[in-house]
């Protein structure tokens, strides 16, 4: 028997509040059933209540309540949407939990919405305990978005005094200043780090960049080295 949209949508809807019943801790099926209801309904308050017991449900889910904050933002609700980063933020802070996925696309958000000087201020707030990524996508921002290289240079020297042991870290701010061409810094970057992280990664980079840009004994050096 085929039914009409409204009978179908209000079965569908049922099979969701089931399914919510048997998977609630499930971020996924919050997902799933609010982005149908916002499918099928003119108005988004559904939706959002759907949002908002799931993310009662799960306080801990970073997935869920991305998921809520971009729903939001693409329907233009940024201030709901900054309340839910906000709101996670708090109780990640208040468990102790790891926030960096969030917090890099709260870093994202803020940018686009609240331009570029609310996203240095929340990188300021939060540079103390920020973690590699986050210095990663605020240095990101001001070398692609912004246009300010040297202003993504500052960043990641900045980042190197607490993640200079963390070799993707590294790696990012190598290919960053390979980009930019940054011979001089590239350099004394490499020897910085070669006696840090003495693994192959960082030797079969560093002979790559010579074969590159230096001379024969340039690269005898560096072979005699590795």
């Amino acid at each position: 028997q085929k039914l009409e949209k409204p009978e179908l949508a209000k079965r569908v809807k049922l099979m969701y509040q089931q399914a919510i019943l048997c998977l609630y801790y499930n971020p996924e099926i919050w997902i799933q059933a609010a982005q149908y209801s916002a499918s099928v309904d003119a108005k988004l308050d559904d939706a959002i209540k759907i949002f908002e017991r799931g993310c009662k449900a799960l306080p801990s889910s970073p997935v869920l309540h991305l998921a809520y904050a971009d729903f939001l933002q693409e329907h233009e609700q940024h201030t709901k949407a900054e309340a839910v980063y906000k709101r996670f933020l708090e109780h990640a802070k208040a468990e102790e939990l790891d926030c960096t996925l969030v917090l890099v696309n709260y870093l994202k958000f803020v940018h686009k919405v609240n331009g570029v000087e609310a996203a240095r201020q929340l990188f300021m707030k939060y540079k103390g305990s920020a973690s590699w990524q986050f210095y990663t996508a605020i240095a990101n921002l001001e070398w692609k978005l912004n246009k300010q290289p040297m202003v993504a240079r500052n960043l990641f020297e900045s980042g190197m005094g607490s993640h200079s042991t963390n070799l993707k870290f590294v790696m990012t701010y190598l290919e960053f200043l390979e980009a930019m061409n940054d011979e001089n810094n590239l350099k004394l970057l490499y020897e910085k780090i070669i006696t840090q992280h003495n693994c192959p990664e960082v030797w079969s980079r560093y002979l790559e960049y010579h074969y590159r840009f230096s001379d024969a004994q340039g690269v005898s050096a560096v072979e005699d080295r590795a």
